[in-house]
Order: C-alpha cells, then structure tokens, then sequence
C-alpha cells in the first residue's frame, strides 16, 4: 500500500470513529506477531566487491605465519603472548579477499607481552590492516590498545576491523574500508570511525557509527547498519563522497529491520503500549496484513489526535526537505557535512580569515617542553606533549605525583621557556586527553588561536593572550543544533558572537549571520515544540517552505 493510500484511509470517515473495544488488540497483536516470518540478514562483513576471491585455507595459514613472524620482527623486545597464535581473546584475525595482483587484506589484533618478563614489563595489544602480498607486507594502519585479559572498566578495547575491499572511487582498483573501532571497557556501545585506504594509497574519513552491526555489499552498494541501545537497526549507503546516507540498495535492508522491530515488539506487547490507528496502519502494512485483516484491528486502536498527526507530517516535511536526518541517524551517525563547512569557510573568508597548518614538533621542542614540565615539577606523571594546532605553540599536560588530584595543562612558545597560559582540571576517568579545545587561523598574516577550557576562553596571537573571558556559557560557533560543524574564528560568549582578532576580539556583524540564524532557530523551534497554531510556530513553517496544506494543519491546533 502506497503513502497516499495509507493517508486515504487514515482520514476517511473510519479515523475518526471510536474504538473497537470488543477486540482485544494487544492478544491479536501477539498473535499476528507469532505467525509473521521474520528473517536476520545481517552481515558482518568484511564484504568484498567484483575481482576478488576468497582465500584458501592452505593461503590463509600461510599469510599468517608471515604475519606473525613480520610482527615479531618489527618488536623484538615482544612476543606473542600465550595462546596468542590461536583465534580467541588475544588473538582476533579476519581475512579479507584476495585481489587480482594476489594480495591479501586482513585485520589482525594480537596480545604481546615482553620477551624477558620482569616486575615493571607491561604487555600490550596491537592491531593492524595489513595488506600481504607475495614479496611484501604493507602497513594501511595500526594502532595499540589494552591486553584481553586487562579488559575491565575504562580499558581501551579497540582494534582496527576491515569492513569492505570494493572499488569506491570508480577506478577500477578495490579501495580498502575499514573502521577504527573503539570501545571502552564497562561501556554500553561501541563507535567505529569508517575510513579508506584508496589504491592510490591516499586516506579518507567517513562517518562515526554507534554500534556498527552490519556491512552489506547491495547491487554495488556499501551498505553499513547502526544499531541503537533498544535495538533498532539504521542501514546507510556510503557514498562516493564518504558521506552516508539511506540510499535505495540500503532501502529493503531497513524495510527488513523495521520489519523485525514491529514484530519483536507485538510479541510482548500489552494495553499500555498499543499504536494509535495511524501507527497501526502503517505497521501492520509494513508486515504484510491483508486490507480485510487490517480493518478491524484498525477500528480498534484509539484514534490518532490531530497533534500527533501533525507531529508527523512536520517531521516528513523536514526530512524530505533534507533539514534533518531521519530517525534514528542523528542518534547512531557523527559525520561532516559539507553545507556547513562551506557556510562557515564563507564566512571566514568575509572576515579576512583563512586556514591554518599544523607544523609537527620536532624531537627538540618536545625535549625542551619536557624540560620545562620536569622544572616546574620533577616527579610530573603521565606527561603529553603535543603541538598546537597552528603556530608556534606547544600543549604540555601532566599529572602532580601527590596534590589536589587535578591535572595541569599549559600553552608554551616552542622556544620551551615561553608560557602563554595555564590551567587546571579534573579528570573525568584515567585518560590523560587534552583538557582543552583549541581553534587557529591566519589574519592579515597573523597566527591567531581560540583555546577554551575550565570557564575560560584565550585569544592567542603573537605568544601572547590578547583577550581573556570566563563564564559558563563559552564555546565555538556552530553551524546549528542538529551537526557538530563549529567555526575556527568566531566564538559565542553569553550568547554574543565574537570574532577573534589579531589585537583581541571584535563583536560580529549581526547582518553576516541574520539571515542563516534564522533559519537555523526555525528548524530548532519545529524539532523542539509541538505542533501548534502558534504564530512563531506558522512563521517556522512558512520560511522553510511547507506547503500551505501542513500549514493549514497547524493553524488549527491550539
């Protein structure tokens, strides 16, 4: 049954009847729930695109004994832990296909410990996408973690997981996604940070996906699935453009889950939780109820309110109109998006503003910066260094051996000797991550740089702070509410705009953002309230374009 047919019959004279109290909806319910077959295709992957095929078994012990004997040779201080060359715990290894030059791709994550154990040898995890082909072993990435055995509260679960091997870019040459999977120990969900490894060699970066369930290769089609904390399942395409969106090879996957859902929840249901008509409908269509079936158990639900009619038209209307994700994506999907990144760039660019480039520390500064740390504090623990943004700045972090518990962080000239600020905080878990958020970019050929932290923000320029406020309500401009885009020169104080200069801060023009400001609290107001036939309401609607009809719809709700 289409839509406009649903629609039809929700608004035609059996809507807006009273209930059918003779039948029992929820026992029917259950009753159709038990009967509907329901089937699980999820895949986990990895998926594998035309021209390649899969290994042998004989292939795959041999790529391992090359694999195992590569690691061993670039840690020789390591070894394999015990029982490490076996799939279980400390060892997890996927095979990936084999391509037409012969070449292999797998993930491998293996537990090493020290080769001479001693009381201060600590063991580690390390986890690799390797490529191994006849004569080499090429590195796509690594990373390390925390030993199995050590997988408790706060421990660092993650692994490198080959998702796809699939020509993405239409070259003709398979292109190599994978995901960089983290996991903290004692937590409910998982996020994979999607990424690819071009034949050309170049990286890209897609999306962060919340508990990746799924990799599916559909006519052609990365298909990619999320699943939130109740279990409901999201499927995406991943694009040419490593963007990720619902997409027609991904549309009979999600008609499938959502399939699953409905009858998973019918199976148990009761009184309390049964759908008004309209929801009804269209669940019961979706699991393939005949019209005949359907009527009566439709009359039997308590009818659907205008609100919550209305409820749903607004929220088709802003997802048809690409104003915002449909359900649950803003839930499972962190990703950029490229409207924003050009709004903001524009904008900077009205400002004399351009971007800056990171300059990699050299083992000098971060000698000397250490220095400084050990000069202010000698026994410093988990000490960091790390070069700022842009410019000729240094970020020092460590931890007093005895104290006040928090950790201290400073801004420091290159030069190891020039402290440009300082603060302190306190750790949320035992992770010594930056306890700051840092921005930069060129003005008038000048360096300049917003750092925020513990209810303070600094304009940096020149080695030295040029403006300085505190208050609870300090951070970057964003694009909007709904994606995580923030602008590198602008920054909200108490609900003020302000431009970073070189010489301090400027208030903005409000007439550079008026127009996009008010777009951006129209679509804030419609996710936010109610349906109504509130003036501000109506007004929402108009300036982003919803016909007339939802218009009318709302006009006439209180």
């Amino acid at each position: 049954m289409t839509r406009s047919l649903v629609i039809a019959l929700l608004i035609g004279p059996a809507a807006i009847a009273r209930a059918d109290t003779t039948i029992d909806l929820a026992k029917e319910l259950r009753a159709i729930a038990a009967k509907v077959p329901v089937k699980d295709d999820t895949q986990n992957g990895p998926a594998a695109g035309p021209g390649c095929t899969a290994t042998t078994r004989g292939e795959r012990d041999d790529v391992k004994k090359r694999v195992f004997a590569w690691i061993d040779s670039k840690h020789p201080g390591e070894r394999g832990a015990t029982d490490s060359t076996a799939n279980d715990s400390s060892l997890a290894v996927r095979f990936g296909c084999k391509d037409r030059s012969g070449a292999v791709v797998l993930d491998i994550s293996q537990d090493r410990e020290p080769a001479k154990p001693g009381p201060n040898a600590y063991g580690t995890r390390r986890n690799y996408l390797l490529r191994v082909s006849p004569t080499a072993i090429d590195v796509l990435a690594e990373d390390t973690s925390t030993l199995s055995m050590n997988w408790m509260e706060w421990a660092d679960m993650g692994r490198i997981a080959l998702l796809a091997q699939v020509d993405l870019d239409g070259d003709g040459a398979l292109d190599v996604v994978y995901s960089d999977h983290e996991r903290e120990g004692g937590a409910i969900s998982s996020y994979d940070l999607v990424q690819v490894r071009y034949a050309s060699g170049n990286l890209g970066k897609s999306a962060m996906i919340e508990n990746l369930a799924g990799v599916k290769l559909v006519k052609g089609r990365l298909v990619l699935a999320g699943q939130t904390r109740n279990d409901q399942l999201l499927y995406v395409c991943l694009g040419r453009d490593l963007h990720v969106a619902p997409c027609a090879a991904s549309a009979p996957l999600q008609r499938a889950a959502d399939r699953r859902e409905i009858v998973s929840r019918y199976r148990s249901i009761d009184a309390g939780d049964l759908p008004d008509r309209d929801l009804l409908a269209q669940e019961l269509s979706i699991l393939g109820v005949t019209s005949k079936r359907r009527a009566p158990l439709i009359m039997a639900a308590r009818e659907t309110t205008p609100a919550e009619r209305a409820q749903r038209r607004v929220t088709a209307f802003l997802v048809k109109a690409g104003l915002i994700e449909p359900a649950p994506m803003p839930e499972l999907v962190t990703q950029s998006h490229a409207e924003a990144r050009t709004y903001l760039d524009n904008l900077a660019t009205k400002l004399g503003d351009s971007p800056c480039t990171k300059t990699p520390l050299t083992d000098a500064e971060k000698t000397k910066a250490t220095a400084w740390v050990r000069k202010q504090d000698a026994k410093a623990d988990d000490v960091v260094i790390e070069a700022s943004g842009c410019g000729p700045y240094v970020w020092a972090a460590w931890n007093p051996p005895v104290g006040d518990g928090k950790r201290r962080e400073v801004l420091l000239g290159r030069d190891g000797t020039t402290r440009i600020l300082g603060f302190t905080y306190q750790q949320e878990m035992p992770d010594p991550a930056p306890g700051h958020s840092e921005s930069w970019f060129v003005h008038d050929g000048t360096i300049v740089g917003i750092a925020i932290a513990s209810g303070n923000l600094w304009v940096i320029a020149n080695n030295t702070v040029v403006a300085q406020t505190k208050g609870a309500n300090l951070a970057f401009y964003r694009y909007d509410d709904r994606w995580s885009e923030s602008s590198s020169n602008i920054f909200v104080d108490e609900g003020t705009l302000w431009h970073a200069t070189p010489t301090g801060r400027e208030k903005l023009d409000p007439a550079l953002v008026r127009d996009h400001e008010a777009r951006r609290a129209a679509i804030a107001l419609l996710q936010r309230d109610p349906p109504s036939g509130n003036a501000k309401y109506l007004a929402a609607l108009r300036l982003l374009g919803a016909d007339k009809a939802l218009i009318a719809e709302c006009k006439k709700l209180p």
